[in-house]
Order: structure tokens, then C-alpha cells, then sequence
């Protein structure tokens, strides 16, 4: 049904995104992203950040205008929603930039977990464009003795060492020996909680 207020569009809006998260935890549905894309993990936190920033969007909008109409409110939301994507890609080119500064010296040894898009960036950028030098150790999970399941950590690896990365991986059961030669920790989010927690798997 059409709203008819801007209380009922914010209704509407939660619940498109919730049966959005729905449909996108489906099993099938999660079958197909796989196949399409390679990732043998998936997950819908990233689906659910994103509804909930663009909820935020439009009711700071509201209080920023409490007189806005049902129309302008709703024309707004459509126009933005068009601006959403390429404000993410926008957004992970400005945490690469911005991470630049984290690599003062030369050599230096980056732990990272999992595979996030930013932190691949930020890495490929740094050793292409600005032709920084270091190592990356990835951290995996134990795996059952002959038994091998590529994950988004070999995909990692695989991308980031065809740029001439140098690159290991070592089990999250070894960090502890590690850190004395770690120079840096980057990870990703796949959500950032209200008291600030970050999810990264």
C-alpha cells in the first residue's frame, strides 16, 4: 500500500528492509550469490548495515525538516537511493587514500582476517600507487586434516599477490607469536555495532 504520512513511509521503509534481509537469507538466494561470485561465505550483515544507514538518511532529513512534505521526503529517498552505490565505491577509494598514512616505513609486516573489499584496496593501492613496500600474513581457521575448502582467504591471497604482494597465511591459533612482528592489524567491517564493536566475520 502507498503511504499516506511520513510516519507510515518510515513503516513502509523498515519494513521493505526487513523483507529484503529476509529474501537475501534465503537459501537459494544465497546459493546463486555464491555461484556467482566465488564466496563460499556469506552473510546478510552488510544487506542489514546498509538498510539501517539509509533509514538514518531519511529520518535525519525529517528532523532536520520536520515540515517536509510526504512527496519531497519520499522524491528524496528515490533520488539518493540512485546515489547509494557509488557512494560506497566513493567511500572505499577514500579509506584507501586516507590509509596511506598507516605505512611509515618500508617493510613493514600487516596482519589481516577474512576478505574485505577495503582492506584489498588499501592494500593494492598502497603497493601500485604509492608504491609502498610490505608483507601480509592472513589468517585462517584450522582445517580438518585433508580437508580443503577454498575460501574468501585464498581468494585474498590470490588477488592480492598477482600485484606482486608478498603474502602468507598462518592459523588464527598463532597470532600470539606473531605480534611481536606485526607491524599493523587492518581488518574489515562487515558491521559496526551501536557501542562501537566492530564485526568482521
Amino acid at each position: 500500500s502507498r503511504a499516506t504520512s511520513v510516519f507510515q513511509l518510515f513503516v513502509h521503509l523498515r519494513a521493505a528492509s526487513d523483507a529484503l534481509e529476509i529474501y537475501a537469507g534465503r537459501e537459494d538466494v544465497l546459493l546463486y550469490i555464491s555461484q556467482l561470485t566465488s564466496i563460499k561465505r556469506l552473510t546478510t550483515l552488510p544487506l542489514r548495515s546498509a538498510c539501517l544507514l539509509y533509514q538514518q538518511f531519511g529520518l535525519r532529513h525529517h528532523q532536520r525538516r520536520p515540515d517536509i512534505s510526504l512527496e519531497e521526503l519520499r522524491d528524496l529517498l528515490v533520488a539518493q537511493s540512485a546515489k547509494f552505490a557509488a557512494r560506497i565505491l566513493q567511500s572505499k577509494q577514500t579509506i584507501a587514500d586516507i590509509g596511506q598514512i598507516m605505512f611509515t616505513k618500508d617493510q613493514m609486516v600487516v596482519l589481516t582476517h577474512g576478505r574485505s573489499s577495503c582492506v584489498e584496496k588499501l592494500l593494492r593501492d598502497a603497493w601500485v600507487k604509492h608504491k609502498k613496500r610490505f608483507s601480509v600474513i592472513v589468517t585462517r581457521h584450522e582445517e580438518k586434516p585433508g580437508y580443503f575448502v577454498r575460501t574468501d582467504v585464498d581468494l585474498l591471497m590470490e588477488s592480492i599477490s598477482a600485484n606482486g604482494i608478498p603474502v602468507s597465511n598462518t592459523s588464527v591459533c598463532s597470532i600470539g607469536r606473531l605480534m611481536a612482528k606485526i607491524d599493523m592489524v587492518v581488518v574489515g567491517a562487515e558491521a559496526v555495532a551501536e557501542n562501537g564493536g566492530i564485526v568482521n566475520r
